[in-house]
């Protein structure tokens, strides 16, 4: 999985009833907070179900799994013997809207009792009508990945030009009502390598001109985007990827954006692929997993879909990577930041707030600084 140093998991063995030990293949500073992402199946779930397991999930989580409704919904029950102590409500039901109106009217009509991302236009009007509207900053990213394989991409001033010609602070304020946070550099304010003096991205459109010009494109030049309809972190990427069309026009840049399903664009990028042959990918990221860095920006990232390479960076991750004092690990993640902003490999527009409305009759919630959501502590009623 990882690309650099060989730090992948080489062995594990079973201690006692409550402890494992796990030995990678080479030092891995941070396998303690990328472990969280690893998955573990029941074993006696797999063999009684073999390729339906899928539809027969076993967990040791709060809720337990009772039914799948492919693409209408997944309901899932308290689990009475978890060891955290069982959830107060007793049923959770999931239910994927694409369509933001759709959800909104879901939750008004009280068909739902919570949705996500809300249309930010409708924000004022939900709180007024006694709606929960909650937001906080996470590591979170909203960029463009380009493909530096398409040769307007391939000059680093070209990507450049496109960083400068997006004016992210009106997509914060005015598109979204600040329910997100204009991005200046590839890591979050959220995440630990975030450095002012990092700060490379601004809206500078004369700057812009100037730089396309330089690259032998005065008159621009056309791409494709593909994008998802909705998804994970995604916020609102229709009217989103809209503004950034038009801003990008206006330096004489012609975009022709390509929707594509959430799952579908999850399983091409796992195959370190840009859907539709597109020239670039927009696609919400974290780097809440620290191994995101190498994935992201190493030469051999495993999701490195733009084919972006820089010899120093990697170097840096490496070290990153064998580097066990976590400040000192997350200050070469700050100096790989800065070469990885002077290369501009992405469009970096905003960092999402994570809007999510609940009703007047929600209590308990507490907004994560992350995806994780604790639902342990909701309780409906009146």
């Amino acid at each position: 999985m990882r690309a650099l140093g060989g730090a992948a998991i080489a062995s594990y063995k079973k201690i006692d009833d409550m402890t494992v030990s796990i030995t990678s293949k080479g030092p891995d500073a941070h396998l303690d907070s990328d472990i969280v992402f690893l998955y573990i199946a029941s074993p006696t779930a797999l063999q009684k179900y073999g390729k339906d397991f899928a539809e027969h999930p076993v967990g040791t989580g709060p809720f337990v799994f009772q039914s799948l409704t492919r693409g209408q919904q997944a309901t899932f029950t308290a689990n009475k013997d978890y060891w955290g102590g069982a959830p107060k409500i007793n049923k959770l039901v999931l239910k994927p809207m694409p369509d933001v109106s759709a959800r909104l009217a879901a939750l008004r009509s009280g068909e739902v009792n919570w949705a996500e991302a809300p249309n930010p236009d409708d924000i004022a009007s939900l709180k007024s009508d006694g709606f929960q509207v909650f937001t906080n900053s996470y590591d979170h990213v909203w960029p463009w990945i380009f493909d530096l394989s398409y040769k307007p991409l391939s000059d680093p001033k070209v990507r450049r030009a496109l960083n400068l010609a997006i004016d992210r602070e009106t997509m914060a304020k005015e598109l979204l009502k600040d329910t997100a946070d204009p991005a200046y550099q590839i890591p979050a304010v959220a995440n630990q390598a975030y450095d002012k003096g990092n700060d490379v991205y601004s809206y500078k459109l004369g700057e812009a001109k100037r730089l396309l010009a330089e690259a032998g494109y005065a008159d621009g030049f056309t791409m494709s985007l593909s994008y998802p309809t909705s998804g994970s972190g995604n916020m609102q990427p229709g009217p989103m990827n809209q503004l950034i069309q038009a801003d990008l026009a206006k330096i004489g840049v012609k975009v022709e954006l390509k929707p594509i399903e959430w799952a579908a664009m999850l399983t091409s990028i796992t195959t370190g692929k840009i859907p539709d042959q597109a020239n670039a990918i927009n696609i919400s990221l974290t780097m809440l997993q620290e191994s995101s860095w190498s994935m992201y920006f190493a030469t051999n990232g495993y999701i490195n879909v733009g084919h972006y390479s820089n010899p120093k960076v990697d170097k840096l991750l490496a070290q990153a990577q064998a580097e066990f004092h976590t400040t000192k690990r997350f200050q070469l993640y700050s100096q790989a930041s800065k070469l990885i902003g002077a290369d501009a490999p992405w469009l970096v527009v905003v960092n999402d707030r994570n809007p999510r409305v609940l009703g007047p009759d929600v209590h308990g919630f507490v907004q994560p600084k992350s995806w994780f959501v604790d639902l342990t502590t909701v309780s409906v009623g009146s």
